[in-house]
């Protein structure tokens, strides 16, 4: 018997048809996005402070001192170009300080008539991980496994936070002393945690 054509078919026959391709798309842009998806955000802090003018490589190096004074076991520290926008716009240079998986990405700059100071605090997933992650079954327990820390993984991982957060507003008071900065407030310095990372 001939079978009849997509086009000549009803709703009700199309319905199996429709249901498949977005199953199949769904799937699809799941293993798309776990593939793509190379770092988790942790946290985040980010402050514009008026009338305040630095350069961001003054910045960057005070940063640096700073994080070389706290001798932290195992850090590595480094500079990497981003795009700011799409595949032709410009790129924006950050510094990284590394430990482990875990890694902070410092930017600022100038931004109107204050100068702008951020960080992202991401913990990398390799590929061999990510690949894992599409599985069915294994892959969700993997991931809510990332979550999952001894108290010393735990311990080290705040600390690694705090100290490199402290570095930052160290360089920040350091370099706008002398420009009449009185500081932050206690909320304005406390990072934004990501809801998959708070306790």
């Amino acid at each position: 018997m001939r079978q009849p054509s997509l086009f000549l078919m009803s709703k009700n026959e199309l319905q199996p048809f429709i249901s498949g391709i977005k199953q199949g798309w769904s799937i699809g842009s799941y293993i798309g996005e776990t593939l793509t998806v190379s770092e988790i955000e942790i946290s985040n802090w980010s402050q514009n402070i008026q009338n305040i003018q630095c350069s961001t490589q003054a910045f960057y190096k005070s940063v640096e001192r700073n994080v070389i004074i706290c001798n932290i076991p195992g850090i590595r520290i480094s500079r990497k170009l981003y795009k700011e926008g799409g595949f032709f716009s410009s790129r924006r240079e950050y510094l990284c300080v590394s430990r482990g998986p875990y890694v902070f990405k410092i930017s600022s700059g100038l931004f109107g008539t204050g100068f702008f100071v951020s960080w992202w605090f991401n913990r990398e997933i390799s590929f061999w991980q990510r690949l894992l992650y599409c599985f069915p079954f294994i892959g969700p327990v993997l991931k809510n496994n990332m979550k999952s820390k001894t108290w010393y993984q735990e311990d080290t991982h705040k600390m690694f936070q705090g100290m490199i957060h402290t570095c930052v507003l160290n360089a920040i008071e350091s370099i706008t002393s002398t420009q009449g900065f009185k500081g932050f407030s206690e909320g304005a310095a406390k990072p934004i945690m990501k809801e998959f990372y708070r306790p």
